[in-house]
């Protein structure tokens, strides 16, 4: 399948450091555009609009063209990939389903992957996928608070004896968690005698 696809680099884009950063852009139709980051960065007068790639005489601080349009290359079949992957087995918009899972540095096998454990109703499978799915767009610190509620659920359902599944949430539910967490703030070892 072809796509509409197309590396860009504008010189409207131009950062401090005199470099533009390198995008892929998909379009879906005239006014459905987006446009995913490739982590390269060059000066744009070192950017052939007519051929879609880096200039030989790329300045070497940039790195060498060759790798770079080699890069590049790479990137625009991966993106092929991530969208072959939506159309046949997801039901969701291409344009956010590339937004949402490109990344220069993606092994297309993981989107089969999640697809396996998104499709499990199993509550932390769901919790995994989804600190999964944002690991590489926000910062640690908050992969860590994602992380630190999935292991207080993970406590509270060994406090209380009975698995937690999604049918689980309640009102109810939220008010002994609640209660549950204040108690474990206030005892910080409390966690670790629940989980060993």
């Amino acid at each position: 399948m072809i796509y509409a696809l197309k590396p860009i680099c504008k010189k409207d884009w131009k950062r401090r450091n005199g470099t533009s950063l390198v995008f892929i852009q998909y379009c879906m139709g005239s006014n459905q555009r987006t446009l995913v980051d490739t982590q390269i960065a060059i000066p744009p007068e070192y950017w052939n609009r007519k051929l879609l790639k880096v200039y030989d005489d790329l300045p070497p601080e940039y790195g060498t063209a060759a790798e770079l349009n080699e890069r590049l290359q790479k990137m625009m079949r991966l993106v092929e990939d991530i969208l072959s992957f939506c159309l046949k087995n997801t039901r969701d918009n291409p344009m956010f389903f590339l937004k949402k899972n490109f990344s220069p540095d993606l092994d297309i096998t993981t989107l089969e992957q999640r697809k396996e454990k998104t499709g499990s109703l199993d509550v932390y499978d769901q919790f995994d996928a989804y600190i999964e799915s944002k690991k590489r767009r926000i910062a640690p610190a908050t992969v860590n608070i994602y992380m630190e509620v999935k292991r207080y659920l993970q406590a509270f359902e060994k406090f209380r004896g009975r698995k937690i599944t999604f049918k689980s949430f309640d009102v109810d539910f939220y008010h002994e968690f609640i209660e549950f967490k204040i108690q474990m703030d206030h005892l910080s070892f409390l966690p670790e005698i629940i989980l060993h």
